[in-house]
C-alpha cells in the first residue's frame, strides 16, 4: 500500500480536530482519515511539504495551491525539526502521533507551532493529551 501524504502540522489537527468551524466536507474528510488511522495505527505515512490528502477538502486548497501556505510551512518546519524528522521520511502514524505529543504537545510548544491559526485556541483548551 502507498504511504498516505501528510503534512507535518496535518498531524496535529489530526489528534485536536474538531469539527465546529469546519465545512461540513473538511470536517467529513477529517473524521474519515481519523477513523482510518485510529484503525490502522501502523499505517505509513509519507511527510509532505505540498498538498497531502487532507489538503484535498479544504476550502484553502486553491486548484492544487495551498492560499495559507504563508502560515503552513513554517508550522511545518517547525515540527519536523521539533520532532527530528525530514520532508520525504515515511513512519507510521502511531510514531508520528507519539513524537507529536512527546515534542509538541506535552512540551509546550503548541502555541508557537500553530501561531497565526485561527483554530489554536480551540486546539489550546484541548491538547491535554
Amino acid at each position: 500500500m502507498k504511504p498516505l501524504a501528510m503534512r507535518p502540522h496535518h498531524g496535529l489537527c489530526l489528534i485536536l480536530f474538531s469539527p465546529e468551524g469546519h465545512s461540513a466536507a473538511y470536517a467529513s474528510g477529517m473524521l474519515k482519515i481519523i477513523k482510518m488511522l485510529g484503525q490502522s495505527p501502523q499505517t505509513e505515512i509519507a511527510l509532505s511539504l505540498g498538498l497531502d490528502a487532507i489538503c484535498a477538502c479544504c476550502p484553502h486548497n486553491h486548484a492544487g495551491i495551498c492560499a495559507k501556505a504563508y502560515e503552513v510551512d513554517p508550522s511545518d518546519e517547525m515540527i519536523l525539526n521539533l520532532c527530528a524528522l525530514k520532508a520525504g521520511q515515511n513512519l507510521m502514524w502511531e510514531d508520528f502521533r507519539r513524537r507529536l505529543i512527546e515534542n509538541v504537545l506535552s512540551a509546550g510548544e503548541l502555541s508557537r507551532v500553530c501561531k497565526g491559526c485561527m483554530f489554536l485556541p480551540r486546539c489550546a483548551a484541548h491538547s491535554n493529551i
